[in-house]
């Protein structure tokens, strides 16, 4: 076991479980969890059944399905809008992994268009103004054998191609988003954490993590410059990864002060500005955040996911889902406890070849519970 990581342990005190379920689809304030469809291999179209079950009884209306460029992952795609089928309210729509797929030449928008050709019309498919929902995993940099990163774009999800309602995740400074033609919106993915001022306004291509309390500033920085086109703003738990060579990721994000909680609230208070919010993740076992079950095909080496549960977020995040969809919070009429915290001390070291993740100072020793301050200190 890898023990230099900052993993929490659930624990959970039952009085009753109180649910707070949202049975209508509106077009605005839909709240969507990204499903990486990269660690589906062994899934059958039960397993997809069993996800959209659970996340719609706790109220999260579609996936948005993390489409990579493995060849089998388009079968896996198939299963999701085939399961999809038996749920009339749950949505799905793409979002193309840009860091895997490449977008130098004219023929790499070819796989991604084929796959709007092939769902665009699916009765599962979210549809914003007559167009079906589409986004990315970055890809500000993805030219596609054109002029610039906007004709690109263009020139593969809006021209002679089923008619797109197009929100990625760029990267690309706030400032720029009028150059951007291509866009019918913006997801802010960096957002979930907590992001340092400058980062958010000047940077290119890099997420700058800061040591700060969560702020809505970098939302409110792209929500100015959009106009009339939608925002999506993400929501986490946490962020923590634990690979060495070949890829070298190893960080935290700073998730201290209830990182999830008051995430839900600022999107609560800040409704209005706010199309869409999308989970992440719901089964991200590469960056800890997953709120789904641990199932699939986690990559390999992610040995310190195993034996964590995360389902109980679900259910601590339904209430805030309420209230972002009708603007008001539900009553609470039983009482639930929730909490969360490491497994080890924070300056404990042992042996690890990989190493102290980077940041690993920026987060606090406890035991957080969902109302109060921490309750335990080791």
């Amino acid at each position: 076991m890898t023990l230099a990581t900052p993993l929490a342990l659930f624990c959970q005190v039952f009085l009753f479980a109180a649910l707070y379920v949202s049975s209508s689809y509106a077009q605005e304030h839909l709240v969507f969890a990204h499903h990486v469809v990269g660690f589906t291999f062994n899934y059958t179209v039960d397993d997809w059944t069993n996800d959209i079950q659970l996340a719609q009884s706790k109220g999260i209306d579609g996936f948005a399905l993390n489409a990579g460029h493995e060849t089998w992952q388009p079968g896996q795609i198939s299963n999701a809008y085939t399961a999809a089928l038996n749920f009339t309210d749950f949505k799905l729509f793409l979002s193309f992994d840009m860091s895997s797929f490449p977008c130098q030449n004219v023929s790499d928008g070819d796989p991604l268009r084929q796959m709007i050709n092939g769902y665009a019309q699916h009765p599962n498919q979210v549809q914003v103004d007559g167009k079906m929902l589409i986004s990315t995993f970055v890809g500000d940099n993805c030219t596609f054998g054109a002029q610039s990163v906007d004709q690109g774009w263009l020139n593969t999800v809006k021209s002679n191609v089923s008619a797109t309602y197009f929100i990625p995740n760029f990267n690309a400074p706030p400032e720029t988003m009028g150059t951007f033609t291509s866009i019918d919106g913006i997801f802010n993915w960096n957002a979930a954490w907590p992001e340092s001022a400058s980062s958010a306004a000047t940077d290119v291509t890099l997420f700058s993590a800061t040591n700060t309390n969560i702020t809505f500033d970098p939302d409110q920085r792209y929500i100015d410059r959009l106009g009339e086109r939608r925002y999506m703003a993400g929501v986490s738990p946490w962020f923590f990864t634990h690979y060495g060579p070949p890829l070298n990721k190893n960080w935290i994000y700073r998730a201290d002060e209830w990182l999830l909680i008051q995430r839900w609230q600022m999107l609560v208070e800040n409704r209005d500005k706010i199309a869409f919010a999308q989970i992440i993740s719901w089964n991200d076992y590469s960056e800890s955040h997953y709120v789904g079950p641990y199932e699939g095909t986690p990559p390999d080496g992610t040995n310190w996911v195993q034996g964590f549960d995360h389902t109980p977020w679900l259910d601590l995040m339904q209430y805030y889902i309420t209230a972002y969809k009708t603007g008001s919070y539900p009553d609470v009429t039983d009482d639930r406890i929730f909490l969360w915290g490491r497994l080890y001390p924070a300056n404990m070291t042992l042996d690890d070849p990989i190493g102290i993740p980077d940041n690993w100072q920026w987060t606090r020793r406890g035991v957080l519970h969902c109302s109060g301050n921490p309750v335990l200190f080791i």
